[in-house]
């Protein structure tokens, strides 16, 4: 077994820290890796996201012979095939994992984008993009580091890759990565593990039913957008960073704006009261923070704010003001004004803690945000980033929603209240 050592009090950047795990750690065994990582480099800030594909069971064995309470996200894409989902269920079953998390695309976007659920036959990479690396984002939020069954012989574009490799702020571990078709295999045999269905039927890489066909001539990713130059779906790649759904210092296309400047953000956003991290400042969906007790708010160890959909009523919130130290308004779309209202109600319920809007946040929307009391914008769109950046405030003439002009002398953002 190896001796663990102690990691160096401070690294420059997270490339440097990768660089010694996977120097220090990357020639061990897959089972010490993956317990190492668990027990004493990530303790409680670590997960994975599985596909229950043709070769998942591997890893999740691993990690469940360690903690089977870790984390396992999966993406349920809306397009899994039948198999995939009950074989989901028959071996987190097997396993006795503890902690298996559904995450799924965001209702809207696929609404927005997808609306007859086709979209992949005229553009893939989007597809995936909003069905798969958006909620991966998500799903991997909360964690410091996660795993993946990736290996080196499954492509080119694999082939060199580390065991420990950065990914924006984060650790990604690839315990499996000099695994061989035999190793794999073995394992499989030597365990009793309980395999995908399909690979029966020569699915040696399972994806969404749409884009994923049996292999040919035994190159198991063959089957994966068959005909077309794409081998990836994207959640392995840079598009991950460039999507994060942590809403942080992962992202230069994801920033917080707070009416000076674009500031780094402490927030995680969680879909759920289990995707919290401990002593993190956290933003919960309305659902999910109605449903935490004292308890569990005293426990967490960090304040928990909450998000209001346009649907929803702040009566739902307005007894808990006083002890909310965020609130995030959801723009869905750009013609849904009504989180507008919401900001101006919070504002004359005497709420000063900062307002957040989150969503579709377009550039010609700021000047009204100011104006209805939202206190920081969270902004993914490019080209309003880019206006921003340069100091071009925008104006606006005629409005159609409330606004506090006439109650106050409107400093941009002057709500500044900060509990994190």
């Amino acid at each position: 077994m190896a001796l663990h050592q102690k990691l160096p009090e401070a690294f420059s950047s997270i490339e440097e820290k990768a660089a010694w795990l996977d120097e220090t750690y990357g020639h061990l065994p897959a089972s010490e890796i993956v317990r190492l990582s668990i027990e004493k480099l990530f303790p409680g800030s670590i997960g994975t996201v599985s596909s229950f594909g043709a070769d998942s069971a591997a890893l999740l064995k691993l990690i469940a012979d360690v903690d089977p309470a870790t984390p396992v996200a999966f993406l349920d894409t809306g397009q899994h095939f039948g198999e995939t989902l009950d074989y989901r269920d028959q071996l987190a079953a097997d396993l006795n994992l503890a902690n298996l998390q559904i995450i799924h695309p965001k209702a809207d976007v696929l609404g927005r984008l997808d609306p007859s659920d086709d979209l992949y036959k005229n553009d893939t990479d989007l597809c995936c993009e909003i069905r798969k690396v958006e909620p991966m984002a998500r799903a991997v939020a909360p964690f410091d580091a996660w795993f993946t069954g990736r290996k080196r012989y499954q492509s080119a574009q694999r082939a060199d890759m580390p065991v420990f490799e950065a990914v924006g702020p984060r650790i990604r571990i690839n315990p499996l990565a000099r695994w061989t078709t035999a190793d794999q295999a073995n394992f499989m045999r030597d365990n009793d593990l309980r395999e995908n269905p399909l690979v029966a039927f020569g699915y040696l890489s399972i994806g969404c039913f749409p884009c994923t066909q049996p292999a040919e001539d035994g190159d198991e990713r063959s089957g994966r957008w068959a005909g077309q130059a794409k081998t990836e779906c994207g959640i392995h790649l840079e598009g991950l960073v460039a999507i994060d759904g942590r809403k942080d210092t992962m992202s230069d296309s994801n920033k917080v704006w707070n009416g000076d400047s674009f500031i780094a953000d402490d927030w995680i956003e969680a879909d759920m009261i289990e995707a919290l991290v401990q002593s993190r400042p956290a933003i919960l969906p309305l659902s999910a923070w109605q449903a935490l007790d004292e308890e569990r708010k005293e426990a967490h160890g960090a304040p928990i704010g909450v998000r209001l959909d346009p649907s929803e009523d702040i009566a739902a919130i307005v007894d808990a003001l006083d002890d909310l130290p965020i609130v995030a308004l959801s723009f869905p779309a750009y013609t849904d004004g009504r989180s507008y209202s919401k900001a101006v109600q919070l504002r004359r319920a005497g709420y000063d803690g900062p307002i957040r809007a989150v969503g579709d946040v377009l550039y010609d929307q700021v000047d009204h945000m100011v104006r209805t009391g939202f206190s920081e914008l969270s902004i993914t769109n490019e080209p309003t980033i880019a206006k921003l950046e340069r100091g071009e405030l925008p104006g606006i003439d005629q409005r159609y929603q409330p606004s506090l002009d006439d109650e106050q002398a409107t400093n941009r953002f002057a709500w500044r209240r900060h509990a994190a």
